[in-house]
């Protein structure tokens, strides 16, 4: 390689160095806007959790309600959250990997499936599985946080387990555990898992509410507001841990052109010190026939 190849490749890779540089700090801004969606939901979702496990705890028999009634599952839902846009790690393809172990093992079973996937990436995978059954009404979703949007799929949902065109309904995605960790997890959604959202803190479940008309209608209007918020508050993880390992990837891939650019200048010096070591020896050896 020629110290002109070499010159121009330094250029061409501080070059990239500046978008992945710019990247990461861009993903930096979004992935602390998204953190700050979660801890802004956090307060919502406790109070609904502590109000649940008050019904619950002092009257048992609002479990019978058909949202969170089991049965024999012969079709189940899966909704996969990934991303749109790529350059994120092994986030999407980690996703594809725990979706399609999911959709295996539900064949295994002779249990049907539709895969309602939230994201091009993962969206585009699924629709290479030939023997999948697909429906890409949600795929827009992976970048739209709005709250009705996701309330909109939860109607859709709930209507579907009501009139029994579905028996289960998971959700495959990312649990963001912190900026520098995530990993992929599953969350069944219904029948709705209520044993997850009782409260064994007695202040909690000797909460004095006043309840009217009474606390089976109550109930009724309060389990699809948690169902939603459940819903909301895992695209949210989603999103955050999309943006959390793009920030990882663009770190990487910095630290890698700060490594080149490295190796590069030093084979550029190597061969420009060799260049005038050969020159200088050309003209002693000239001087010298002389």
């Amino acid at each position: 390689m020629s110290l002109k190849e070499i010159k121009a490749r330094i250029a061409s890779v501080r070059s990239t160095r500046k978008t992945t540089s710019a990247m990461k700090m861009v993903s930096s801004v979004k992935l602390r806007k998204a953190q700050q969606s979660i801890e802004c939901v956090k307060p919502y979702s406790s109070t609904l959790r502590t109000m649940l496990s008050q019904l619950i705890s002092s009257n048992k028999a609002l479990t019978q309600t058909p949202l969170i009634a089991e049965r024999t599952v012969k079709h189940c839902i899966i909704v996969a959250l990934a991303s749109d846009t790529s350059l994120c790690g092994a986030f999407n393809s980690n996703i594809n990997n725990r979706l399609k172990k999911e959709c295996d093992a539900l064949r295994q079973q002779d249990i049907s499936f539709t895969v309602i996937p939230m994201g091009d990436k993962v969206a585009q995978f699924a629709q290479k599985q030939t023997d999948w059954n697909v429906d890409l009404s949600y795929s827009h979703l992976a970048d739209n946080k709005e709250y009705a949007q996701v309330q909109n799929l939860c109607h859709f949902l709930v209507t579907e387990f009501l009139e029994q065109h579905t028996d289960c309904v998971k959700f495959v995605y990312t649990h963001f555990v912190s900026a520098g960790q995530q990993k992929v997890d599953m969350q069944c959604v219904l029948p709705f898992p209520y044993n997850d959202f009782i409260c064994n803190d007695d202040a909690s479940l000797n909460a004095d509410y006043i309840i009217e008309p009474d606390q089976e209608r109550f109930f009724g209007a309060l389990l699809p507001c948690v169902l939603e918020n459940l819903c909301y508050s895992l695209v949210l993880e989603s999103y955050t841990s999309e943006h959390a390992a793009r920030v990882i990837a663009m770190q990487t891939a910095t630290d890698n052109t700060d490594k080149l650019i490295d190796e590069l200048t030093m084979m550029y010096n190597k061969l420009r010190q060799q260049a005038i070591t050969n020159e200088l020896l050309d003209l002693m050896g000239g001087e010298s026939q002389n």
